[in-house]
């Protein structure tokens, strides 16, 4: 069976925006490494990036809008997002573009890097709609 690694990093950024982490934990290899930006270091397997991510989302309000997925070989992938972080009371902290890599082993994510993207020009097609495809509802 063929894993269709587009599909999972799509399911993945929506389990992640909507706070569904045994939804978003389900992609990730028992000993994932994942970057954790607040103090440069990685995390290392499952509980722990899980732990990351709650941490993460009773502090700030984080959503990241994957808006190009590049499928590199059998085993990695580049994916374009724009992060969108603000505090709880909707100041915002960050609002960039940048680009995650990720390695498979599998169908599951081993491995994800945070490549900032320094100075890029704006994007006409980015319209900043976080919530996902809902299919034209409200």
């Amino acid at each position: 069976m063929t894993t269709d690694h587009r599909e999972v990093l799509m399911q993945l950024y929506r389990a992640f925006n909507e706070r569904d982490i045994e939804g978003a934990t389900e992609f990730l290899a028992p000993e994932v490494e994942w970057p954790n930006l607040r103090t440069g270091d990685h995390e290392r397997g499952r509980a722990a990036v899980r732990a990351h991510w709650e941490k993460l989302w009773k502090e700030t309000d984080t959503l990241i809008k994957p808006l190009q997925i590049e499928i590199i070989g059998g085993d990695k992938a580049r994916v374009r997002v724009h992060e969108l972080v603000r505090a709880l009371d909707g100041a915002i902290i960050e609002d960039r573009k940048a680009e995650h890599m990720f390695t498979f082993d599998g169908a599951f994510i081993s491995r994800m890097v945070f490549l900032a993207i320094e100075d890029e020009p704006e994007d006409d097609d980015d319209d900043g709609d976080f919530g996902g495809d809902d299919g034209g509802g409200e």
